[in-house]
């Protein structure tokens, strides 16, 4: 394909790492945003959609990229026109990402770029297991918080990040399963030593600094470390940078 179209933040990640700008017609809106794209300075060089099936057929693409759960009706417009369009399933672990990129390389017809891109994760992902192997336990506790107390368990992205860094995730102590709600009661239970904010939940009234969090955190040391959004909305090589950051942070403690 030649004239390429993605309506999808985490398909333009992916679509940006393996064909050249010429080949790609249009990304997402958001692939304009700082704060959600991670490769929004090489982004920024495309042009942009909303996601109506109007001005992608505009573009005449070959080939359009799109999400799950986003411009379904978009999607099944394109499709009944008889363009081709592949889907690009949600990750939420980096076996999930590995699969994302190796659909996404074989419909772009680049799988040795996805290879590459694979194999990288799988390489940093190794190093940091091989290093963890070796750490003390028990592990400290670490906590995502984010508006409205949102935070992530079992099953996440982020708590396989956790583990590659050699924390506990305090998500999971609690019982949490997926992404959910983290109760206050529960996140003071598990007396976590390291808090970690979202950097665009800071802005939101309902994200409390830390130490107006709870009195019964007051006296603990815990820490507060606030991760780029735009590295943890979308899987790709610069998830196991989060898990590295979080290695160094609890070495340096």
């Amino acid at each position: 394909p030649q004239r390429i179209v993605s309506l999808n933040l985490c398909a333009d990640q992916l679509l940006l790492q393996l064909v050249e700008p010429q080949r790609i017609a249009a990304l997402s809106k958001l692939a304009h945003d700082p704060e959600l794209s991670m490769l929004e300075t090489k982004a920024r060089t495309l042009p942009i959609v909303r996601g109506d099936t109007e001005e992608v057929l505009l573009l005449k693409p070959d080939l359009v990229l799109v999400g799950a759960y986003t411009t379904r009706y978009t999607s099944q417009m394109l499709r009944d026109l008889g363009i081709r369009v592949v889907e690009v399933p949600l990750a939420h672990k980096l076996d999930e990402v590995v699969t994302q990129t190796e659909l996404v390389a074989a419909a772009v017809g680049e799988p040795e770029r996805g290879q590459k891109l694979v194999q990288t994760i799988r390489e940093q992902e190794q190093a940091l297991r091989t290093t963890v192997q070796g750490d003390p336990k028990p592990w400290p506790i670490a906590a995502e918080r984010s508006w409205q107390g949102y935070s992530t368990g079992k099953g996440t992205m982020m708590d396989e990040l956790l583990q590659l860094a050699g924390y506990r995730n305090a998500g999971v102590l609690a019982g949490l399963n997926g992404y959910g709600y983290l109760p206050l009661e529960r996140l003071v239970e598990a007396q976590p030593d390291l808090m970690m904010t979202p950097d665009y939940a800071r802005k939101l009234p309902s994200v409390e600094p830390r130490e107006q969090l709870h009195p019964a955190l007051a006296g603990t040391s815990l820490s507060e470390t606030i991760l780029p959004t735009r590295m943890t909305i979308c899987g790709g090589y610069w998830s196991l940078q989060v898990a590295r950051m979080l290695a160094q942070r609890k070495s340096a403690s």
